[in-house]
Formats: C-alpha cells, sequence, structure tokens
C-alpha cells in the first residue's frame, strides 16, 4: 500500500534535519550560528508542529501544511525547485 500524502510529508520531516544543505539553510536564515540535527529537528517541531512530535504531521493537516510550506521555501531558497509564479 503506498504512504498518504501525509505519510510522505512525515518521512521528510524526518529525514530532513540530517540534510546539511538544510541545516546551512536554517544556520543563515537564523543568524549564523551552527544548526545541528537535533536543533534542526526541534526548528521543525517549533516552526510547524507548536512544538509537538513531528509525527502528527501524517495525521493533522495544519501541521503538514505548515511543513510543506517551509519545505517549499527551503527548496526554493536554495535553489533546489524553482519558484511557482
Amino acid at each position: 500500500m503506498a504512504a498518504s500524502p501525509g505519510e510522505r510529508a512525515r518521512i521528510r520531516a524526518g529525514t530532513l534535519p540530517r540534510d546539511p544543505r538544510f541545516r546551512q539553510w536554517l544556520a543563515r536564515a537564523n543568524g549564523g550560528d551552527p544548526v545541528d540535527e537535533d536543533d534542526a529537528a526541534q526548528y521543525i517541531r517549533e516552526a510547524c508542529c507548536d512544538g509537538n512530535s513531528r509525527s502528527m504531521i501524517a495525521t493533522t493537516p495544519e501541521y503538514r501544511a505548515a511543513f510543506e510550506r517551509l519545505e517549499d521555501r527551503y527548496m526554493v531558497e536554495t535553489g533546489l525547485r524553482m519558484e511557482v509564479r
């Protein structure tokens, strides 16, 4: 059975903090201070999930939408995805 869109977003939210490009992007956005995997995971929890577990992205539409906006912003600002106009 294929994973639901929410489950796929949850998986991406779990793997994104391991991406060095994502951590560098967060560091630049936060004044240049280094960001490790734990910091990046905490950032996603706070920015997208009201401090709750990232696993809730799979079942909470507001959390999923917030994560997808964050992910899209990261990808556009780093050139990994073209901005849709």
